[in-house]
Order: C-alpha cells, then structure tokens, then sequence
C-alpha cells in the first residue's frame, strides 16, 4: 500500500507541475520518461545503506563547514571520513 501512495504522489506532483508550466507547447513525454527513470534511479542508490550513510554524512559534514564560514577551510580539522573522501579527490 506504501508503494501504490508513493506512485499516486508522484503522478499527482507531475500532474500539478504539467498544469503549472506557463510553456506554449507540451513537455514531450521522453523528458517525463527519463526524468523518472533518474528518479527512481537515485532512490534506489540512496537506499543502500551504506552509499546513504556516506551522503548524508557528507552533507552534515558541509552543513558545518558553511556554519563555520569564518575560518579558513584549512583550519577547519578533518575529522570526518566523508570530508577526508571529499578532500582526497
């Protein structure tokens, strides 16, 4: 029963997008398709335990840094493994 709810908000968030668009012409039903293929795509990625656990640690992690824009970025100690990742690219 999730599942099916999950699907109906979808639809009815593309529904509301569609009648919203001030465009002339109609979004061409391609666009619609990849997009929720890249939807469904990046659910499925952020589901994995271990792949979500490292965004979102990253995210925390660059949620501090910006609250600690006063600093130098160097300054700031690397303490995370999401940041040391981040750093090492």
């Amino acid at each position: 029963m999730l599942i099916v709810h999950s699907a109906l908000g979808y639809c009815v968030l593309l529904v509301i997008a569609h009648l919203s668009g001030r465009r002339t012409r109609p979004i061409p039903s391609k666009t619609i398709a990849m997009a929720t293929v890249l939807q469904l795509l990046l659910a499925a990625i952020l589901l994995q335990s271990a792949i979500r656990s490292l965004v979102f640690s990253l995210a925390s992690d660059l949620t501090t840094l910006l609250k600690t824009t006063k600093a130098p970025l160097l300054a700031i100690p690397v303490n995370s493994v999401a940041l040391r990742a981040l750093y090492t690219i």
